[in-house]
């Protein structure tokens, strides 16, 4: 992000927000902040974490997982040369 040219994505808009926060100085305020990302982060590393364990088969139920996440799809179509 810059100034000349500002994204919408999660990343810049958190991005803004912390500066933001930054800019009021409120210590309490940054202190929730801060929170708030831990535990986002903490979240997206356990999502990860079960994808990786599920795809791996080291997850006791992967291959029921992805069968039904399969099933869901809609039919492969097949790539033309």
């Amino acid at each position: 992000m810059t100034e000349s040219k500002r994204c919408d994505c999660f990343m810049c808009r958190r991005h803004a927000e912390l500066l933001a926060v930054i800019g009021r100085g409120n210590i309490d305020e940054m202190a929730k902040f801060i929170v708030q990302q831990e535990t986002s982060i903490l979240n997206l590393e356990l999502d990860r974490d079960v994808a990786n364990c599920v795809l791996d088969g080291s997850w006791p139920s992967a291959r029921e997982q992805l069968e039904r996440a399969l099933a869901k799809c809609p039919p492969a179509t097949e790539e033309q040369p």
